[in-house]
């Protein structure tokens, strides 16, 4: 994967200006900071010196935590779980909890590194997620297989830093499992 797709970051730059980065590039237009840091360096510092390593990984000059960009492919979890979503919607459900799914895995929630389901806010602070997903337009056009998305998503830190080139359908995330999508649609 030697090419990123254009993809809006959310940050100042117009997403044509994005268009045929390499990753190296790419994080180069990661957002800025000047906040100083424990032996005088400055957050920009830092981050320009962990930018080179981040596709291998690397430990955080500031925090000591490893510092990486994975890149995570769109399963067949994440495609039964989107499909899962669409089914609780059309039964008139718009906020669907997640436990209630039946499978296990923690794969689904790297949906949302696609915008093919998002999550719930939480209200408790002392909570990182509320539990409560609802399928996207986007993922429901994917679900129904209108519509590719990429293959594999960049995720840093839990954002979307990126998409692959390569795109997929429905079927093909199914394809990856053992899954039949007319079975799991309910047409069979």
């Amino acid at each position: 994967m030697s090419k990123i797709k254009k993809v809006p970051f959310r940050g100042d730059y117009a997403p044509n200006e994005l268009a045929d980065l390499t990753p190296s590039e790419y994080l180069s237009v990661l957002p800025n900071s000047s906040v100083a840091v424990d032996g005088g360096c400055s957050i920009d510092v830092a981050r320009d010196a962990l930018r080179l390593e981040l596709m291998e990984g690397a430990s955080c000059p500031c925090c000591g935590d490893l510092t990486k960009i994975y890149w995570r492919n769109l399963s067949s979890v994440m495609a039964r779980f989107l499909i899962w979503l669409y089914k609780n919607h059309q039964a008139g459900h718009e906020w669907v909890y997640c436990r209630e799914a039946p499978f296990r895995g923690g794969d689904y929630a790297k949906v949302g590194l696609w915008d093919l389901a998002v999550k719930q806010g939480e209200t408790d602070a002392a909570k990182r997620t509320s539990g409560y997903w609802r399928l996207t337009v986007v993922g429901e056009q994917f679900v129904l297989n209108r519509l590719v998305v990429a293959k594999y998503a960049a995720s840093f830190r839990g954002q979307n830093v990126g998409l692959s080139v390569e795109e997929l359908n429905i079927l093909g995330a199914l394809s990856s499992g053992s899954f039949n999508y007319e079975e799991l649609m309910g047409k069979r």
